[in-house]
């Protein structure tokens, strides 16, 4: 498969085959399809990500890389850039680097252009609106008008934005590279941490108590309002090899649930030039409970095609368990 450059870090592909980035989502694609016309935008470069426009919206989509027709519902679920508001309104992300309050009917309320760059994230809250671009984190009122502006230049370096989410209590949670910052409502930066050391995220949220849990290339991490670590799970125990977890999903009993992959074939080649592969395991499903305690874990060989029920990710984007 040939790639074109595309605006925003994606490479669109130019094959009229199905990529195997679109084939967890036929469900949604089909739904879509009935009433619209969907069209692949993209994939992110290095990422199991893809981007389809549906409906006058984008779409993006966790694709992990496992080749299965029925991946689990919490790494599946279309992840909506045209984020909801309470009453019917959209908060519409557009490759124009603006931000844009749109009516149901398609009216557009108000528009902001992004302090630098383009808007990597957003989530609505109380009206609000929290965006995320390269060198920055802001926050717009109801009608559009700019509440703060937080540089994130003046720290070590954020790296690639994983995501970010709000608490209940109005404090801001961004998942940068191996790091995680916190932001108070008001845009002050309260610390910057990395729970999972060396490695790096993949995903961040609020549980129920409102600590921040986050995954990543070595497990699971829950962190107190001061990024004091409450507790940690390593995915890798009693496996030859690193494992990653891509995605965090909410069962509807409570607790935690996520699947973990191998992190790489071989371990890092010696001063001798030797390369050890690794022996290759299957993917592994992990319950823990709400204070990160093993609950129950199995290997997925084969893959199964029922899931366990979970807790859909709110709409508006905030990223925090009900």
């Amino acid at each position: 498969m040939t790639v074109a450059s595309f605006q925003g870090g994606f490479t669109r592909p130019q094959s009229t085959r199905q990529s195997r980035a679109d084939f967890p989502h036929r469900a949604f694609l089909a739904r879509c399809r009935a009433r619209n016309n969907p069209s692949l935008v993209g994939h992110a470069q290095a990422l199991p990500w893809s981007v389809l426009r549906c409906a006058g919206w984008l779409w993006l989509l966790w694709a992990p890389a496992v080749t299965a027709q029925s991946l689990p519902p919490w790494e599946t679920l279309p992840a909506p850039l045209a984020i909801e508001w309470p009453g019917g309104d959209r908060l519409q992300i557009g490759t124009d680097h603006h931000l844009s309050r749109v009516s149901p009917s398609g009216q557009t309320r108000w528009s902001h252009a992004a302090p630098e760059g383009p808007v990597l994230a957003a989530l609505t809250v109380g009206g609000d609106v929290i965006s995320v671009g390269p060198r920055a984190l802001w926050r717009l009122g109801p009608t559009g008008a700019l509440v703060f502006q937080a540089s994130l230049g003046k720290g070590p370096p954020c790296g690639r934005l994983v995501q970010v989410a709000i608490s209940q209590t109005d404090q801001i949670a961004l998942a940068c590279g191996h790091s995680v910052l916190i932001f108070s409502g008001r845009g002050e930066l309260l610390g910057q941490h990395w729970p999972l050391g060396d490695a790096a995220l993949s995903d961040v949220f609020f549980d129920r108590a409102g600590h921040i849990v986050v995954a990543g290339m070595s497990g699971l991490c829950a962190l107190d309002s001061a990024g004091k670590i409450l507790w940690r799970f390593d995915a890798a125990a009693g496996f030859p090899h690193p494992r990653y977890v891509p995605r965090v999903g909410w069962p509807s009993q409570g607790g935690l649930i996520f699947i973990s992959h191998m992190a790489g074939l071989h371990a890092p080649t010696d001063a001798r030039g030797t390369r050890r592969y690794y022996i290759s395991k299957p993917p592994e499903l992990v319950f823990l409970d709400p204070m990160g305690r093993l609950r129950s874990r199995q290997l997925l060989a084969p893959f199964p095609t029922h899931w366990p029920e979970t807790l859909p990710r709110p709409r508006d984007g905030a990223n925090r368990m009900p």
